[in-house]
């Protein structure tokens, strides 16, 4: 393009062209900011907003049905009031913990798997 430009003789015109589309650029870049400034509130109310669902929480997670004694869902709802969490969620978090640290079922001497289920409490080995 330089070749061409000094063939034709139009090279200091299209420097002066470079010059003043930098100069708008330059311009156009500094007022940027000023103008989101003005545009943006100092507080907005966020209360009046409805709230969504996470879109890629079915790909995170998989419903499944499990049955699951009523002393033990009483268990996790209460400690879900305490705690102020869905007790759906503290399950998930305490299993998620058990299989993160490889948590294994300990076996009395003498009992039987169906006999170990029917136990009321569960011991857990780290």
């Amino acid at each position: 393009m330089k070749k061409r430009a000094e063939k034709l003789g139009l090279r200091p015109f299209l420097g002066c062209i470079f010059k003043v589309i930098f100069r708008r650029i330059n311009t156009f870049a500094r007022s940027v900011p000023e103008s989101i400034g003005k545009m943006m509130r100092k507080e907005y109310d966020f209360s009046r907003m409805k709230g969504r669902k996470n879109p890629f929480a079915r790909r995170l997670k998989k419903q499944i049905t499990i049955r699951l004694g009523q002393d033990i869902i009483d268990y996790f709802q209460s400690l879900a009031k305490e705690n102020g969490i869905p007790y759906q969620t503290l399950i998930n978090l305490y299993l998620r913990e058990c299989a993160q640290t490889r948590k294994h079922l300990t076996r009395v001497k003498g009992e039987s798997p169906k006999e170990r289920a029917g136990a009321k409490r569960e011991e857990f080995v780290g």
